[in-house]
């Protein structure tokens, strides 16, 4: 009877579409831990560091590299051999992946990769895991601490919150980024270019060509700020080949220095908290960029680009909006996440509509699209003075 009912869920599980799969590991967790005892409860929190660094070794040693290249079981032997790792050592951490599912041990002394060793193989995801361990981890550690000493309250700032403490710097993260090791700034710009590959993205839902059929050649169309390498205006050069109209990337000088080179893609050095220097854009664009600052920065950043807006101007603001009820794990985890290191957040639908109105902006539409964690919006912001 069990071994029928797990087919089926396997399955399913084979069948389903994203959504359907993501309630069903909702449901199937509230499942296990209501299997679970007290005992049980303690050392699966206990476990989630460790399990964590083990990974983050066996990415360093190519374990995952190795296993997902084999189509056979491999010994413990040849694996430390091809890893560099005495035999020893080697087994130790293998039984250990293997307890906690990242990999198959189909006999003793014998491993084989599975659907999460090959997740895993990926060097856009290793360079995920490798950031938020290497770099986001010592903020997320010294959150107990930073709440202790601060009496449980949202942090004040970008320079003081949970990164200020774990790495002993007056500086914010942005600030102290260029003086971490030049790995971890890899991993950050391999993991920040890869992390929406295989994602829809905001052009999925907007009618971009509709808006921007009337534009000609010196029209601004697309400014996007705060835009880094300029992936998004790539993308859009790229899904409109014909576009009439200028389209800019503007960020900081070390991004703009870096940025990718593409026909039809300008450059601009700007720090988004001065005044917009280009006037009257179609759009003005904001992708991942507000959840890094609290909502005065915010404010601060809008009420520079406002006067720049024309009538037929529209700010793009591509971020989450998380709904009041239920939150998925994973975009309240980056929320605290984000608290940790920036003294930001991931807001609600009520929390953008309020921070937007002190800037005497209005959400005219949004919509909604399936991004990397299912609450991925673009929303359509004007003047209000237009109502």
């Amino acid at each position: 009877m069990m071994e029928q009912t797990l087919e089926q869920l396997r399955q399913f599980a084979v069948d389903a579409d994203t959504a359907s799969k993501r309630n069903l590991s909702l449901a199937l967790r509230e499942f296990s831990y209501a299997l679970e005892s007290p005992e049980d409860t303690t050392a699966r929190i206990t476990s989630y560091i460790l399990e964590a660094a083990v990974v983050r070794t066996g990415i360093d040693v190519k374990l995952f590299k190795c296993l997902a290249n084999s189509e056979t079981p491999l010994r413990v032997e040849d694996l430390a051999s091809e890893s560099g790792m005495e035999a020893d050592f080697a087994g130790r951490y293998l039984r250990c992946l293997a307890s906690f599912g990242y990999i198959d041990e189909p006999s003793s002394n014998m491993f084989v990769a599975n659907n999460v060793t090959k997740a895993i193989d990926d060097p856009g995801r290793q360079a995920e895991i490798i950031h938020y361990f290497d770099t986001v981890g010592p903020a997320i550690c010294a959150m107990p601490e930073f709440h202790r000493i601060h009496g449980y309250t949202n942090p004040p700032s970008a320079t003081n919150c949970p990164f200020q403490l774990a790495y002993q710097t007056s500086k914010s993260a942005f600030e102290f980024m260029p003086e971490l090791s030049q790995y971890r700034l890899d991993a950050f710009h391999t993991y920040m270019s890869t992390r929406t590959a295989n994602a829809k993205s905001w052009l999925s839902v907007y009618p971009f060509a509709q808006e921007i059929d009337e534009s000609g050649p010196s029209d601004v169309v697309f400014v996007d700020v705060g835009g880094g390498a300029g992936h998004q205006c790539v993308e859009l050069r790229k899904a409109f080949p014909e576009l009439q109209g200028r389209v800019i990337v503007q960020d900081l000088e070390y991004p703009i220095n870096k940025r990718l080179q593409h026909p039809g893609v300008e450059g601009m050095v700007h720090d988004a908290f001065k005044k917009q220097p280009v006037k009257g854009a179609r759009f003005y664009y904001l992708r991942a960029v507000l959840h890094d600052w609290s909502d005065e920065a915010c404010v601060s950043m809008l009420s520079n680009l406002k006067p720049a807006m024309d009538l037929q101007s529209r700010i793009l603001i591509d971020e989450q909006v998380l709904p009041d009820q239920s939150v998925d794990r994973i975009a309240a985890g980056m929320d605290l996440t984000m608290m940790a290191c920036f003294g930001s957040k991931e807001r609600t639908e009520s929390q953008w509509k309020n921070m937007l109105d002190d800037v005497g902006l209005l959400i005219e539409r949004q919509r909604r699209y399936e991004g990397r964690v299912g609450y991925e919006t673009v929303m359509t912001v004007r003047k209000k003075e237009l109502s």
